[in-house]
């Protein structure tokens, strides 16, 4: 891991899965930033300036966010991104309302 994400709100990581010829790459982003409009929408833009043509999927984990609370959030926001990129959200903070969602 590089130094610069000692301190950095977020983590990126980018995942490759080799299945015969054929090679998939997820970009996955884990921010300790709470679930707002403004910070969803910093994370796309970051993702988009930073994934290239070989990485189609992209999740975003933060620990507050849950789909019954959040979903209208997302929706505006992925709305006005008009984003290319298979874009998921998630919680890396296991509980019961996390759980139940898997």
């Amino acid at each position: 891991m590089q130094v610069e994400f000692l301190t950095s709100r977020f983590i990126p990581f980018l995942l490759k899965k080799k299945i015969g010829e054929h090679e998939t790459c997820k970009f996955l982003v884990a921010s300790i930033d709470d679930f707002t409009e403004s910070n969803l929408s910093k994370l796309i833009t970051y993702c988009r300036k930073n994934t290239n043509d070989s990485v189609s999927d992209v999740e975003i984990l933060t620990s507050d966010y849950f789909p019954d609370d959040h979903d209208r959030i997302k929706r505006k926001v992925l709305a006005a991104h008009e984003a290319e990129l298979n874009i998921t959200l998630g919680n890396y903070k296991p509980n019961f309302r996390s759980l139940a969602n898997v």
